[in-house]
């Protein structure tokens, strides 16, 4: 591939916008005037369509989008629709996050769109097992697709962790696995 066959890519990096999980928790200042602020740049240059990689901020983006006239990408749905491209035999679906999707199970209404189930129970048992410190013990074997095998307690059927932001777990068959 050369050069010419990248698309343009515009980043707008604001480490001064508010923090969405302090302002979920604690009641802080809002991040969406500044996400708005952000998009309004991006969106003056002029771009197609605005990506925003977080989860968190996800959150806001209706908000945010009442003040924006350029599309902006809805990671959860593009994500779910790769997972149902990519496993589609999955059944069930833990998504791992931070506090502000996890809280408010941002994901599940696009799982439920695609047929699938949200196993908050499966999330459940990873942080406790995480918090007892019995996943850092377990081994973790390499996969070819750069994944690594992470048993996981409890009565699980299987789990598959994509390695990227969001990371979810897809459940299945295989009792105890997961990939990380």
């Amino acid at each position: 591939r050369s050069q010419m066959d990248h698309l343009r890519v515009i980043i707008d990096i604001n480490p001064h916008i508010p923090s969405r999980s302090r302002h979920f928790l604690f009641g802080e200042a809002s991040p969406i005037p500044g996400m708005i602020e952000s998009c309004q740049k991006l969106a003056s240059y002029p771009v197609d369509f605005i990506v925003v990689p977080c989860n968190s901020a996800s959150h806001f983006l209706p908000e945010v989008r009442k003040a924006v006239s350029v599309p902006i990408l809805d990671i959860m749905e593009v994500t779910v629709q790769a997972l149902a491209r990519k496993f589609p035999q999955a059944k069930r679906v833990a998504v791992l996050s931070a506090v502000v999707p996890y809280a408010n199970r941002i994901y599940e209404p696009y799982l439920t769109a695609h047929g699938l189930e949200f196993a908050s129970e499966l999330v459940n048992q990873i942080l406790k097992d995480l918090s007892g410190g019995r996943i850092q013990k377990c081994p973790r074997i390499p996969q070819p697709n750069g994944c690594v095998n992470l048993p996981v307690s409890g009565n699980v059927d299987r789990s598959i962790l994509v390695n990227r932001e969001p990371v979810m777990g897809v459940l299945g068959e295989e009792i105890g696995r997961a990939h990380v």
